[in-house]
Formats: structure tokens, sequence, C-alpha cells
């Protein structure tokens, strides 16, 4: 008795943070909809040749998909991290 009562218990807590889970991620994805003005997003430009074949396809992605004005910082990998 004990033993289902601690398991409903645990099923109800699993629940209630999975729909608040899933409320906030709703809620945090369509805050910036309304919004007509887009922001340039900066791309760091790092010395190495994966991460400018990255870069280059997140700002393709970015300036493509979502309509957000794009921009590389050339630089190397400290400098531009901090």
């Amino acid at each position: 008795m004990i033993k289902n009562l601690i398991k409903s218990k645990l099923i109800k807590l699993t629940t209630a943070s999975l729909i608040t889970v899933l409320s906030l991620a709703i809620i945090s994805c369509s805050a910036d909809s309304d919004s007509t003005e887009k922001r340039e997003i900066v791309f760091g430009g790092l010395n190495w040749n994966s991460a400018l074949v990255q870069n280059g396809i997140a700002r393709y992605i970015v300036e493509h998909g979502y309509g957000h004005k794009t921009s590389q910082i050339e630089g190397a990998t400290v400098p531009l991290f901090q």
C-alpha cells in the first residue's frame, strides 16, 4: 500500500514536471515571434578549418531559414572566447 502511494505520487510529480517544462519551452519559443526587428548575429571566425565550415553552415541556416543578418569576426580561438 505504501509502495503504491509513493509510486502514485512519483508519477504525478513526473507528469507535473513534464507539463511545466514543455509549457515553458513553448512559451519561450513563441515569445520572440511578435517582434518585427531582427538583430544581427555575430559569429566568431575561429582559425581552424572545421570551425569555419560549421560557422558557414550555421550562418546560411540563420540567414535563409530565420531571416537574421549575420556577420563574422575573424580571430584566434582563445581571444574570441573571452
